[in-house]
């Protein structure tokens, strides 16, 4: 079995943030992690995983990490063509996309994988929105949605 190693990480301050887009926080969350590595850019890096379940509401609905992942290609701070793999599990969001990177590697299909989890709880323009966010899941059997 191969040897999968964590090189850098970062956390951006826990708060609102009200002040930030969701690009700010992703670039932020990056650049951090990147110089926490001793990375100048992410060259290296082969794949990559975001966990999110918040952006939908805000209306993202798909392709969320290469939303906000192409600024950052367009400056050259993160590879062109890299596959990027939206992740949403809930509470284990962030563990699901750090599995996908760390399998990557395990796997050996990939030498360097990147892995985020960003989410945004607060809308500073409609804070009554926020509590609508947590009313988006439901299990079968309370619904009614199941196979028959």
């Amino acid at each position: 079995m191969r040897d999968v190693y964590v090189i850098g990480s970062y956390a951006t301050a826990f708060k609102k943030h009200p002040g930030m887009s969701w690009g700010d926080l992703a670039r932020e969350a990056y650049l951090g992690t990147l110089s926490d590595a001793g990375m100048k850019n992410g060259a290296d890096i082969e794949t990559g995983w975001m966990g999110n379940c918040g952006m939908g509401f805000w209306g993202q609905n798909s392709i969320r990490a290469q939303a906000l992942f192409q600024p950052l290609v367009e400056e050259g701070l993160f590879p062109e063509r890299v596959p990027m793999f939206n992740v949403e599990n809930a509470c284990a969001t962030a563990s699901t996309a750090f599995m996908g990177a760390w399998k990557d590697i395990l796997a050996g299909t990939h030498g360097l994988s990147f892995c985020i989890g960003i989410e945004k709880l607060f809308s500073p323009d409609a804070p009554e929105r926020t509590a609508g966010l947590f009313n988006q899941g439901y299990i079968a059997s309370t619904t009614g949605w199941s196979r028959r």
